[in-house]
């Protein structure tokens, strides 16, 4: 642990790098900028759901953006980022008041000051955020897929709603999209599903490929699984609140979950639990009432954006568009 603690405050010396270390990373970075795909289809989802914020770029930046970067430049972002009130640690695992101990005495080994301003983990409003009204942006390409997404505002969708609507949703093999758009129509094999949050706001992704003729069909019948749930009974909510439970429990015996759970989802987030007691209090109080009001705040048209790749008619653009009226339910 000894090793570990001087290992990691280690980011706190001061700077140095020479040129050509400097131009070796650079070219790295570069090698892995071409890896990606800035034109994949979640990009360009992210472009759109994003736009005018600095959220609608990709992390990594442009080849431009890593050719231009200047050695002082970097220089000046260490000093900034690793600034004494922009950083935290999070330690889990069988520790002792000596380990803390030595880690407080590494950290003290430099002069740390807040030169960041204080942040939030607040996300940038879009223009567009929350007044959407089923917009859909098509980019040709030879093959097909669609990713769907929805805007949230944290202020009037609970994180426990979330995270079982989340659940009953996309995670394990009976939830609802898997068996829906592929064990029961053969729509999609897979598909991706992200749950992006912030302080203050949120948005749900779902993303799919599948063949031209299918593809209309996939986007329909998970939109129409959308606005069902604004009724829906939800007679599975006791298993759904169960199952998040015993996933919770195996986190919390796993040290870099517990980790991830404590630093990620108590520290940036703001949620409150500190046990599988306190978190089970929370679920408790979540209703079939209370997940379809949730639902009813997520899954509008107002908040929905469709992105399409592949090559489509005017006509079929049109269908597709229109198929965000499912959401006025």
């Amino acid at each position: 642990f000894a090793r570990a603690c001087e290992l990691i405050c280690g980011i706190f010396e001061p700077f140095a790098c020479s040129q050509e270390e400097f131009e070796l990373e650079r070219r790295r970075v570069i090698a892995e900028y071409q890896e990606g795909d800035p034109n994949a289809l979640g990009s360009l989802a992210s472009s759109h759901i994003w736009a005018g914020t600095k959220l609608a770029g990709e992390v990594i930046g442009t080849r431009e953006d890593i050719g231009r970067v200047t050695l002082s430049e970097l220089a000046e972002f260490h000093a900034q980022t690793l600034s004494a009130n922009n950083f935290f640690l999070c330690v889990t695992g069988n520790f002792s008041d000596g380990d803390i101990a030595v880690l407080k005495e590494q950290l003290e080994r430099f002069p740390l000051r807040a030169t960041m301003p204080d942040r939030d983990n607040r996300a940038p409003r879009p223009e567009a955020f929350g007044r959407r009204d089923g917009k859909l942006f098509v980019k040709g390409s030879k093959f097909c897929s669609a990713h769907l997404s929805f805007d949230f505002d944290r202020e009037h969708a609970g994180w426990p709603e979330l995270d079982i609507l989340y659940a009953y949703l996309f995670q394990f093999h009976n939830s609802r999209i898997f068996q829906e758009l592929s064990e029961e129509t053969g729509y999609v094999y897979s598909y991706d599903d992200k749950l992006e949050q912030y302080a203050n706001l949120g948005v749900v992704h779902l993303q799919f490929e599948g063949e031209r003729v299918n593809l209309y069909a996939a986007v329909e019948r998970a939109l129409r699984i959308f606005a069902g749930l604004k009724e829906q009974a939800f007679p599975e909510l006791d298993y759904l609140r169960q199952n998040i439970l015993d996933e919770f429990q195996l986190e919390m015996d796993n040290v870099e979950d517990c980790n991830w759970l404590f630093g990620y989802d108590s520290r940036l987030l703001g949620r409150s639990y500190r046990s599988l007691e306190e978190k089970r209090a929370m679920y408790a109080q979540v209703t079939p009432e209370s997940l379809r009001a949730a639902a009813r705040e997520i899954f509008r048209r107002e908040n929905f954006l469709l992105t399409l790749k592949g090559r489509f008619s005017p006509r079929q653009r049109r269908r597709f568009a229109e198929l965000s009226e499912l959401l006025d339910n």
